[in-house]
């Protein structure tokens, strides 16, 4: 309605010309009545101010009411707009305000002053909007305020937390409260971190050349765990509930460092763990043996000295799919370690946890024996063995393409495979050529090598 607009329009940190209405509607009308005529909207349609201190003495008297219940010196505490509301409304007080208008004229005065100010619903902290005005006027003993008394270690603590969340901070959301619009920020970077990060409890890095583990503390952990869900009490959240995450018994400044080192950790988690597992991988591959030599380097001489018929073979599990991925390994390590993660894993490096790790690395050497071993005794072999096949076709690029793989004994469910395509091959009988059938199963065999 007309009054929400209005309220909305006095509540924006930078008020627009005519608080940002226009035409000749409703709500321009109670604008002009309401503000502009009584001197307390000035400049409305160029720079507009608000004015606290208008010529008519019952207004000055109303402010002064209000300005005193939200910032005088004895208000120490919560107060209830219960109170408020009596002063202005009651006749005993000399004041007698309608109800209607009580939420503008609060809202001219917040403008002012809400960024040092909370405002409470049943013990949880809300955001000050227009809506939360108009609640309040119509139940107002069920709202508290409570000023917050700023010093230079406060300002500094929350300019600090702004600019360690700078990416994910709403400007809208600072017409809220001063608070706020930090802890909504936080959420924000928490909930876009991968799930690794958000799930993890220790922390992979590199240290010296050599893949090191760190328990995350168990300071860190509270902090991150309180990110799960947004508190609905920003102020005492920010300066009562992180510095006791941290150990501390009161508020300090310092505290936006340890914010800052922990959200450094998660941010690095990703890329930490790639540059450990790449260590890993090197030394895997027999990068032990030359520590100055490249992951890619490494992982090519490996690949390189196999010969033909192990490369060629067609192995029963992704051995192949790894093979390959490798024999194209390029300069991008970090690319090429995540690359190998979802082949081994079939998840990204992303999804992963502990468990995984330990599964990555496990299956990754069981894929190095299998290849060697594999090598070894093709290499030992004096006699051709008679339970392989070898297929060999020229691919598009005009490479011939030689593969090799172990016969293996049928299923049920491969014989019956099997009786359908003969069945399906025999029912076609001269409508095919011997040709064209062929060709239909050997196409069939190159998709599946």
């Amino acid at each position: 309605n007309s009054r929400t607009k209005l309220i909305a329009g006095l509540l924006e940190n930078d008020l627009e010309a005519n608080l940002g209405l226009s035409g000749t509607g409703q709500d321009v009308s109670f604008m002009r009545s309401t503000l502009i005529r009584t001197g307390i909207l000035c400049n409305a349609d160029t720079v507009p101010f608000i004015n606290l201190e208008p010529e008519d003495a019952n207004l000055r008297n109303m402010f002064t009411v209000l300005q005193e219940f939200f910032i005088g010196p004895e208000r120490v505490g919560e107060q209830s707009f219960g109170e408020l509301y009596d002063t202005l409304t009651l006749p005993e007080h000399g004041i007698g305000m309608k109800k209607g208008v009580i939420p503008v004229y609060i809202a001219a005065v917040l403008h002012q002053y809400k960024k040092n100010l909370v405002i409470k619903n049943r013990d949880s902290e809300i955001k000050i909007t227009a809506d939360v005005l108009t609640s309040i006027n119509e139940k107002p003993e069920d709202f508290l305020v409570i000023r917050v008394d700023w010093n230079a270690e406060k300002k500094q603590y929350m300019a600090d937390l702004e600019d360690i969340f700078r990416e994910y901070v709403v400007e809208k959301e600072k017409n809220y409260n001063s608070f706020t619009y930090i802890v909504l920020a936080m959420n924000r970077w928490f909930v876009a971190l991968p799930k690794y990060a958000k799930e993890m409890t220790e922390f992979y890095y590199v240290k010296a050349d050599k893949p090191k583990v760190k328990t995350i503390t168990q300071e860190r952990k509270k902090f991150i765990n309180s990110l799960k869900l947004a508190d609905n009490n920003a102020r005492e959240y920010l300066f009562e509930k992180i510095p006791s995450f941290f150990g501390l018994k009161e508020f300090s400044p310092t505290v936006a460092d340890s914010i800052m080192k922990t959200k450094e950790i998660y941010d690095s988690a990703i890329s930490e763990l790639v540059n450990a597992l790449a260590v890993d991988v090197k030394t895997m591959f027999g990068g032990g043996w030359n520590p100055k030599a490249s992951l890619t380097s490494v992982i090519k001489d490996w690949v390189e000295k196999f010969d033909e018929a192990t490369t060629g073979y067609l192995f029963p599990n992704n051995e192949n799919q790894l093979l390959e991925l490798m024999s194209t390994i390029t300069n991008d390590e970090s690319v090429f370690i995540q690359r190998l993660g979802k082949a081994v894993t079939s998840l990204r490096v992303e999804d992963w946890n502990a468990s995984t790790i330990k599964s990555f690395l496990s299956k990754l050497e069981n894929f190095k024996k299998t290849i060697e071993e594999f090598n070894a005794y093709n290499q030992n072999a004096s006699t051709p063995t008679f339970d392989v096949y070898k297929l060999s076709f020229v691919s598009k690029d005009g490479r011939e393409v030689v593969r090799r793989f172990a016969k293996t004994e049928y299923s049920p469910k491969a014989k019956l495979l099997l009786n359908e395509i003969t069945s399906n091959m025999e029912e076609y009988g001269q409508a095919l050529t011997q040709q064209e059938k062929r060709q239909v199963l050997i196409e069939l065999l190159e998709r599946l090598c």
